[in-house]
């Protein structure tokens, strides 16, 4: 655990309190910490986190984040993760607080409005039949004395927070959560999901999605889905194909995109497509329905 923050997180079992906590320096802003939430190895007769409970039994496993700011040390509760066999499950009053979390990372600390607090991005993960995640972006705020979110956006596969322009605010580097369920919806599409890349807006005081300022990442992701739609053994490369589609859009190479779209799927994709009456002209024109549909590549 990195000795520049403290992480918390609480596992509570009927009525025992069992805590695992680390130790922190404030870092200075805008240098990026980056960390992962784990749970404590704890045995509560013969229960460890990773285990379900036994029926007639509850839990929860609390996620928080301790932060010291002239000398007083606040709790930053982020989620809950609240597990039930068949007892009445405890009552969290706070309100807003977001459960059935399965993991919370804290991504990034820094001042990234340079007012001279640390701002903190989180990042809460859920899984049930297919994994999700929420962004938090989490300011001090003095009206109150205490921490609050101030943005947060929902999505899927926020893998990367690289601060691209060096201004200590990062870029978050994602995929488009609604293009999966545009094309299907199924657990396959969502790893096949074409780049969208977030930024924390601070005049606007919110995240915005800023992928076309970044041409050079969504070059390079249309360039792994190409490869990946001409491997003949790969029974998605379809979709592959149309993730490509997405970013030539988004780059504005509409008509190149076409183009090459048109021709690895006659050469690669039609000869061993098992659908039936498919054809390349009827998924361009379903692909291209798609793109405009969620105005991908308009201005």
């Amino acid at each position: 655990m990195n000795k520049n923050k403290i992480f918390c997180v609480f596992l509570v079992l009927t009525t025992t309190l069992i805590t695992a906590c680390g130790a922190v320096t404030p870092i200075p802003s805008t240098i990026p910490v980056e960390t992962q939430a784990a749970y404590p190895t704890v045995v509560f007769p013969n229960i460890v986190p990773s285990q379900t409970l036994p029926a007639g039994q509850y839990g929860a496993i609390k996620f928080s984040l301790e932060a010291t700011r002239n000398g007083k040390t606040y709790e930053i509760l982020l989620a809950y993760e609240i597990r039930d066999q068949g007892a009445q499950t405890p009552f969290f009053p706070q309100n807003g607080i977001k459960t059935n979390v399965s993991d919370a990372n804290v991504q990034w600390i820094g001042d990234i409005d340079g007012d001279g607090e640390l701002e903190y991005i989180v990042e809460l993960v859920y899984c049930g039949a297919y994994c999700s995640n929420e962004v938090q972006i989490i300011h001090y705020d003095s009206s109150i004395d205490n921490y609050r979110v101030l943005d947060s956006f929902s999505g899927y596969g926020a893998e990367k927070y690289v601060d691209i322009d060096g201004d200590g605010n990062p870029e978050i580097i994602s995929q488009d959560y609604d293009y999966q369920f545009k094309v299907g919806g199924a657990t396959a599409t969502r790893w096949l999901a074409p780049i969208k890349i977030y930024k924390y807006e601070i005049q606007k005081r919110k995240f915005e999605v800023v992928t076309k300022k970044y041409p050079d990442w969504v070059a390079k992701d249309a360039k792994n889905f190409l490869e990946e739609a001409k491997s003949e053994s790969y029974v998605a490369n379809f979709l592959d194909l149309a993730a490509y589609l997405y970013d030539m859009y988004v780059l504005g190479k509409q008509d190149e995109g076409t183009k090459v779209f048109n021709s690895v799927c006659s050469q690669y994709i039609s000869p061993t497509m098992k659908i039936p009456n498919f054809t390349c002209e009827k998924y361009f024109l379903q692909v291209k329905e798609t793109l405009s549909e969620m105005k991908i590549g308009s201005k």
